[in-house]
């Protein structure tokens, strides 16, 4: 939003600031085109003096050499500068300025210029200062100082050549004219530019939101992909690590709590998870009420063990929960193929679907408080790294009888590498660990159960 002044600035001071910032590359071209033009008319503009060696050409080389050269190469060469580059617009501000006070010093004062010249010397004003108001994107209140500048001094300077008073009234008022002409323009022309830079900020500032919106609901790469048009995005993976976590007793909590204080809670709770989520390389997929979802082993994600990650992440949120929010929560994980891809057209996410993930949600809902159950294969997966106590066959419902195991413990803490080799030893012919083994050795102690969410 623009102040309703002559300034033309932005009431936001930040939104000024990247204005500014952003004409400086302008800033910067128009002064090495103009000095590299000014540079050019000096070197030939003297070549012709010294070629011809008119009368007074040494009083018009000194004036070339020690009032335009400087005032026209000067702020190139400031410019770079730190102290230029902080400074740019008051230094080529105050050049131009000077040139216009100095060259009408020149045309009254001195006698360099031959009398009968100095009308047409005077009228060079003009096209001066018109096309340093149009080069350099000083600003309007800048350009406004300018322009009066150059317009007052060569009144001044027409004035005193001796011309009829008609041919003065004339210049003066074509003078004027032409500098009313050109901050008319100028205003209108930054007014427009000004709007138009708010309008594709405003837009770019409406992109980024979208986009960051979406990326807090879907993965970075999944985004990118939807944002180049890509559809339908479906995807399949050969391993992934499903982890599930429920908040226990959370039905009787709903009916008990004020809507929101629950919510909140929920929302501190789940925000912790994404921490460690993110911390752990894994990805969130969804909330669904109470119940939590994230999954390992994706291309984006980072290297290293995803099973040993996904079973730490595990063991972190059940710890987590317990000590930082006291709440039970239980979990389940499991490893294998799923398919995953975003549908619908309204509140879409990246999801993911197959028998891993069933298994994976199974495995919560039959788990118990403050627990986290694994799967034969992701026991597999672990290759002993892990603590873990063979809960036994368990029936899920709708997958069917399954042998799973307790996490004990972080990795590393207390791994038990004697639990992978003798379910191992005992595998029969398929690869599978039967239903009888490990009665009588301690890791079965607890029997089969029928647990149905």
């Amino acid at each position: 939003m623009l102040r309703q002044t002559w300034s033309l600035s932005f009431v936001e001071p930040e939104a000024e600031h990247e204005w500014l910032a952003r004409t400086v590359t302008g800033l910067q071209r128009g002064l090495n085109l103009g000095s590299s033009a000014v540079a050019a008319l000096l070197v030939l503009s003297s070549l012709r003096d010294l070629w011809l060696e008119w009368e007074g050409w040494e009083g018009l080389m000194m004036v070339r050499m020690g009032i335009i050269a400087p005032l026209c190469l000067g702020p190139w060469l400031v410019a770079r500068t730190r102290f230029g580059q902080r400074h740019l617009r008051d230094i080529v501000l105050l050049s131009l300025c000077a040139m216009s006070l100095m060259l009408c010093a020149v045309v009254v004062w001195t006698n360099t210029i031959p009398i009968e010249q100095k009308p047409v010397v005077s009228i060079l004003f003009i096209p001066i200062f018109a096309v340093g108001s149009l080069l350099f994107p000083l600003g309007f209140a800048k350009r406004l100082i300018y322009v009066s500048t150059s317009v007052v001094a060569f009144w001044v300077a027409y004035g005193s050549v001796g011309t009829s008073l008609l041919q003065t009234a004339v210049m003066l008022w074509t003078a004027g004219a032409i500098g009313g002409t050109i901050l008319v323009a100028t205003y209108h022309l930054e007014l427009q530019a000004r709007q138009a830079w708010m309008a594709r900020r405003a837009l770019e500032a409406a992109r980024l939101a979208r986009q960051q919106l979406l990326s807090n609901v879907l993965p970075e790469p999944i985004v990118d992909r939807l944002l180049r048009g890509e559809a339908p995005i479906a995807d399949r993976y050969e391993q992934v690590y499903v982890l599930f976590v429920d908040v226990v007793g959370f039905t009787a909590l709903a009916r008990t709590m004020d809507p929101g204080m629950l919510v909140d809670r929920l929302d501190e709770l789940f925000s912790d998870f994404d921490e460690q989520v993110r911390l752990h390389g894994f990805t969130k997929v969804k909330t669904i009420g109470d119940a939590y979802m994230a999954v390992g082993g994706l291309p984006w994600e980072s290297s290293g063990d995803r099973a040993v990650a996904g079973v730490s992440l595990a063991w972190t949120l059940v710890e987590l929960a317990r000590r930082d929010h006291a709440l039970d929560v239980r979990a389940g994980m499991h490893c294998g193929p799923a398919v995953a891809g975003v549908v619908g057209k309204e509140r879409f996410l990246y999801d993911f679907w197959g028998d891993t993930v069933n298994v994976a949600s199974r495995l919560e809902s039959s788990a118990t408080a403050g627990r986290v159950q694994l799967s034969e294969p992701m026991m597999r997966e672990l290759g002993g790294e892990v603590a873990l106590e063979e809960r036994g066959l368990v029936e899920l419902k709708g997958v069917g009888r399954l042998r799973t195991f307790w996490l004990m413990g972080m990795p590393g803490s207390m791994a038990t590498p004697s639990v992978t080799a003798l379910i191992s030893a005992r595998n029969g012919p398929s690869g599978h660990i039967h239903e009888g083994l490990g009665k009588g050795t301690g890791l079965l102690e607890r029997p089969a159960n029928r647990i149905e969410r």
